[in-house]
């Protein structure tokens, strides 16, 4: 009996059904609460906040728009925010550095439906959990009298709990779906997959939830205007943050324009980083390490050879086995390349795991002569991918191994060269790759 393997797409179209069934079980059982102005101009402004994300490295997301479907949310109620968030994803238009502008006419329609819903499921279960704690409307609080801005953040404070709960279970089912779609897509472990993707943004979007309260504390007191002047502060808080993550891209930049340098310099090392930087990766994941790890060992992978940037090219590219003195000077490229990535302050780490990524398991390594587990265990992963990436790759000197002969050396030195561990688990990720190929 064949079965059908489980994929990305399957999952897509599991979710965009439940968040159809979801939205429109709401529609029909929750009261409307909102006139039709009122209900459009918080779409307007949430497809604006949406079309407004921060990129980060990596193309991580930040973005205002859950502070406008929160405000919905205490407002109206779930019905309006959920019709909110799903109008406002579907209609939005967002740049990626990588993509261009992305919108409804250029995005396939199983994404575009699978990011509205997946945001629509959680404001509902953000409703869900808010109004079961006893969270209020504040259209029903309002309906027949004006409320001052004091008596309702006094309001909205004594149901703090309900709000911060709210919000979280927003963040669980939204990053929770996207984590189970990159596991499927990638064969990663689906914890795995949500603490690098966005461990790092709980507290971003908790800031952004309490600017949600707030708005809709003045919305209620003081009417649409006040909204939009409170835009205003958000977006050039973005403006700022986004020249932040500029000025970050431009330091990545230029250090990766040295590293495309060295490859032109050592012709026998062109796309060994970015190999380097896959294969690290890979055992990474399989020793379970974290988001801000992961992060920093990309970045040391990528750079590790930096360094050979101070080493002469008639070194680098002999045709035959280096002299004791050369070898010496090749000895000094972890040190040359920390010292250049070290004066990056976001990635001081990854340069003291490029001054060790030649460090030996035994003690018999460079520069520092260092043994066991006094090595960092990013140095000892990029150590081993490598090792294996070089032995797979012609060298002016031999032939590249196979990899079944790679593989040999790294097992034979394994406790010696290499952490045993580190080497275990680069074998597990080699068998899950292959199954993975295998399937197809």
């Amino acid at each position: 009996m064949n079965l059908v393997r489980f994929t990305d797409k399957h999952f897509r179209y599991a979710v965009i059904g439940c968040g159809a069934a979801a939205l429109v079980y709401i529609t029909l059982t929750q009261p409307i609460t909102f006139n039709f102005a009122n209900f459009m101009f918080l779409v307007l402004m949430a497809t604006l906040a949406e079309s407004q994300p921060v990129i980060t490295d990596q193309e991580k997301t930040i973005s205002v728009g859950f502070a406008i479907d929160l405000c919905a949310l205490l407002l109206y109620g779930p019905l309006a925010a959920a019709w909110v968030v799903f109008l406002s994803s579907v209609f939005s238009v967002t740049h990626v550095k990588s993509w261009g502008y992305l919108h409804m006419f250029n995005t396939p329609v199983d994404y575009l439906l699978f990011n509205a819903m997946n945001l629509t499921l959680s404001i509902i279960a953000c409703g869900f959990v808010y109004q079961r704690m006893g969270g209020p409307v504040l259209a029903y609080l309002t309906m027949n009298s004006t409320i001052s801005l004091t008596t309702i953040l006094g309001m909205l404070s004594s149901h703090v709990f309900s709000i911060i709960f709210g919000i979280m279970a927003h963040i669980m089912v939204n990053t929770s779906v996207i984590s189970i779609h990159i596991s499927i897509a990638t064969d990663q472990k689906a914890l795995m997959a949500w603490a690098y993707s966005f461990l790092w943004s709980i507290f971003n979007l908790l800031t952004v939830g309490l600017m949600g309260v707030m708005i809709a504390a003045l919305y209620t007191s003081y009417g649409a205007l006040v909204v939009i002047l409170f835009m205003v502060p958000l977006l050039m808080a973005r403006n700022f943050f986004v020249q932040y993550v500029k000025m970050r891209d431009i330091y990545l930049n230029t250090i990766m324009a040295l590293t495309s340098a060295i490859e032109a310099k050592d012709v026998y090392t062109k796309g060994h980083s970015e190999r380097v930087q896959r294969f690290s990766l890979m055992i990474a994941r399989e020793l379970h390490l974290s988001g801000s790890q992961l992060e920093m060992l990309r970045y040391a992978a990528i750079l590790h050879d930096i360094g050979k940037i101070g080493i002469s090219e008639s070194i680098l590219n002999k045709p035959t086995k280096l002299e004791k003195s050369e070898f010496e000077k090749i000895m000094e490229h972890p040190l040359i390349g920390s010292k250049i990535v070290e004066e990056i302050d976001f990635l001081n780490k990854a340069s003291k795991i490029i001054r060790s990524h030649h460090e030996f398991y035994d003690g018999s390594g460079y520069p520092d002569g260092l043994k066991g587990e006094a090595i960092m265990l990013e140095s000892q992963i990029l150590a081993v991918a490598d090792a294996y990436d070089a032995m797979t790759t012609t060298r002016p000197y031999r032939e590249a191994f196979t990899e079944k002969g790679a593989w040999d050396e790294l097992v034979k030195g394994s406790g010696k060269q290499f952490s045993p561990e580190v080497v275990k688990a680069f074998r597990r990720a080699i068998d899950k790759k292959q199954e993975i190929s295998d399937a197809f």
